[in-house]
């Protein structure tokens, strides 16, 4: 557990700090769920995480350098009848990422000229 997830004795018996006590048990149960995965009794607290390694391909770096920013959508003209495409359902977020298509509404990339 933490320094900052710790309570002391007056938190408890003086009720000085019930919330710090609140915080100190529920790391606790946290604590207890991932060294205990498979025991059988009740959990308390979210579980906690565990560090994912994510590996990608030189294609898929490429192709996310290439993508058109979830973020810069609602920049431009385009953009904006993007989103609304999307919000409304006449188009799926991964097409209008994936770049423009040969359509007049399609969306500009990356050095595609002043975006």
């Amino acid at each position: 557990m933490k320094e900052f997830e710790l309570f002391s004795t007056v938190d408890l018996t003086e009720d000085k700090n019930t919330q710090a006590v609140v915080v100190c048990i529920t790391a606790f149960g946290r604590l207890v769920q991932k060294l205990f995965p498979a025991a059988p009794y009740p959990t308390l607290g979210v579980k906690m995480l565990e560090k994912t390694e994510r590996v990608f391909t030189e294609e898929q770096i490429t192709k996310g350098r290439a993508a058109v920013s979830v973020l810069n959508l609602g920049s431009s003209a385009h953009g904006k009848m993007a989103c609304e495409d999307v919000l409304e359902g006449k188009k799926a977020l991964g097409s209008i990422l994936d770049g423009p298509s040969s359509g007049a509404g399609a969306l500009p990339t990356a050095g595609a000229g002043g975006v």
